[in-house]
């Protein structure tokens, strides 16, 4: 993909639409936390969007933006109208691309448990940060166990032809990068 050049506007939130095929899913706890957060100090991050409304980046700010009856945002858009393929890439890219880890040492040093609760992290994170340093904190990966229950019979075999072909696509590549994949795959059909 060409580099593309980004802008800034202000737009209303009643033209802005949602990206077809969201791949995030958020709870509850999550919108409060993004409202909370927007009725305390506005929009932080501008939603990122296609020439079109479409939103690329900021689905959660979005669904904030609606519940609080918030009418403007400012917006970052590009300078042509993204195809489907530019938009998948874009979108994945987005939300693949929160990297870097916290400083805990300074987050220790610097703010309070409460604060760092006000802030967006749940009581059992700012309780972490906040344990004695000297202290082990276990930071491995976790395995999480599934029991996928279906309705039917040919969701069954459609979800289970998607986890065979992950499993396929992962033997000599990154998860993330067969993650990728096969979501920008299953988002272009």
């Amino acid at each position: 993909m060409k580099k593309l050049e980004w802008n800034i506007k202000s737009m209303k939130v009643s033209e802005l639409k949602e990206f077809g095929g969201v791949l995030r899913d958020y709870s509850l706890l999550d919108l409060a936390k993004m409202k909370a957060t927007i009725s305390k100090d506005g929009v932080l991050e501008p939603l990122v969007i296609n020439t079109d409304g479409t939103i690329l980046n900021g689905h959660l700010r979005y669904k904030a933006l609606l519940d609080l009856k918030i009418k403007e945002v400012v917006v970052s858009y590009p300078s042509k109208k993204l195809t489907k393929s530019e938009e998948v890439d874009v979108y994945l890219r987005m939300n693949e691309n929160i990297v870097g880890i916290n400083d805990f040492k300074a987050l220790r040093e610097n703010y309070t448990e409460d604060y760092l609760v006000d802030g967006g992290f749940s009581v059992e994170v700012a309780k972490d940060i906040h344990l004695d340093p000297e202290q082990d904190i276990d930071i491995s990966p976790k395995i999480f166990t599934y029991k996928l229950i279906f309705n039917t019979k040919e969701d069954k075999e459609v979800a289970s032809k998607l986890l065979n072909k992950l499993k396929g696509t992962l033997e000599n590549t990154e998860v993330e990068d067969a993650i990728i994949t096969i979501a920008r795959k299953e988002l272009l059909k």
